[in-house]
């Protein structure tokens, strides 16, 4: 059973019986999901994702969306109603400005781990001409903030995008840091070809974890609509068989098994996300 680490709930999947629907009919292959909270027209922000976090407190853990525009107490009001982790989608800057370390150093005190955009500048709807690569979002932020909080956990989601190369490096300095892959492909420039043929990729073995970035990807990619959970589950079964046949196919079985699951069990009892 795999562990989806990079998931969101889509606009209009509020509902309990959809949620309910979702995770029976995702569970097929996934033993649980790290949902993040994006609030925006295509995907829920935090009370939803709560919300079915508390209805299916063995299948979802629950990201809040951190707020750089708030206080830093919200943090500790986060993990008091429930939320085990931090989503960061936009620090409105750079993600280690001297501005956003207070927010990294609460979340280190109180224990929560950080999920991070990297890379490209996110997209916030469907049909943008391409994302962007963005000094803001490069790897090398991470390792700032590593710097300032070295026992805070992270996770750089898209594994830096386009900068894969300096996310891998950032996470060989940075012990805390995982990173997460979702799509082995050329858009992001992390095609199994060039990771499998990168040195430094073997030192990190225990260190990458999954995660698909879905429904939001699979709604960029122009998705049926409505999409409902029953149109989101069939790709995503189909990419995650994907993916763990190409690791098999480029890197073996044992990367095989650390990516899709062992790694983020790892990194779940480090932090205590997911006893």
């Amino acid at each position: 059973m795999y562990i989806d680490c990079h998931m969101h709930l889509a606009a209009g999947w509020s509902s309990p019986e959809q949620v309910e629907q979702l995770v029976a009919e995702y569970r097929q292959v996934v033993d649980h999901v790290w949902l993040l909270a994006v609030d925006g027209p295509y995907c829920l922000g935090n009370s939803a994702v709560l919300a079915a976090a508390q209805a299916h407190p063995d299948f979802f853990i629950p990201f809040a969306l951190l707020d750089f525009t708030h206080p830093v107490e919200q943090i500790n009001n986060y993990r008091d109603a429930g939320f085990r982790g931090l989503k960061v989608l936009s620090a409105g800057g750079p993600l280690g400005s001297e501005q956003a370390l207070p927010y990294y150093r609460e979340a280190e005190r109180l224990g929560m781990p950080v999920v991070l955009h990297t890379g490209s500048v996110p997209a916030p709807v469907p049909g943008l001409p391409g994302l962007g690569v963005s000094d803001d979002y490069h790897p090398v932020e991470l390792e700032r903030i590593a710097q300032a909080c070295p026992h805070l956990h992270m996770v750089a989601l898209h594994g830096g995008g386009f900068c894969w190369r300096e996310a891998l490096i950032a996470a060989h300095a940075a012990p805390n840091l995982f990173l997460c892959l979702g799509d082995f492909d050329s858009r992001e420039g992390m095609c199994l070809d060039n990771l499998a043929g990168w040195d430094l990729l073997g030192l990190l073995q225990e260190r990458i974890v999954a995660g698909l970035d879905y429904p939001f990807a699979a709604q960029l990619c122009g998705a049926p609509e409505p999409f409902t959970p029953s149109a989101f589950v069939l790709p995503a079964v189909d990419k995650l068989r994907l993916l763990a046949t190409r690791l098999t196919q480029r890197l073996g079985v044992a990367w095989r098994d650390a990516v899709m699951s062992e790694n983020a069990r790892r990194f779940e009892q480090r932090t205590g996300l997911h006893p």
